[in-house]
C-alpha cells in the first residue's frame, strides 16, 4: 500500500478525495486544517464516514486530548 504524505489539513482532504485511503493518520497542529478539522470535515461526506483516522499529538495537554477523542 503506498503511503501519501502531505503538509496540510487542506491537502489531506484532497489527497483523501482524489486517493481514497484505508487509513488517515493526522497531527493534532497541521497548518491550514488541524487535525480536528480534517476529520470533521471528512465525516460530512456519506464516503468517509467510516474511515479510521488516527489522530496524534506531542501535546500533553488534557484538553488537546479530550478534543481528539471528541471528534467525530
Amino acid at each position: 500500500m503506498p503511503k501519501i504524505l502531505v503538509a496540510d489539513g487542506r491537502e489531506t482532504l484532497q489527497q483523501v478525495w482524489d486517493n481514497a485511503p484505508d487509513l488517515v493518520l493526522l497531527d493534532l497542529s497541521m497548518p491550514g486544517m488541524d487535525g480536528i478539522e480534517v476529520p470533521e470535515s471528512l465525516r460530512q461526506d456519506t464516503r468517509y464516514q467510516s474511515l479510521p483516522v488516527l489522530l496524534l499529538t506531542a501535546s500533553d495537554e488534557t484538553e488537546d486530548r479530550v478534543r481528539g477523542l471528541n471528534t467525530r
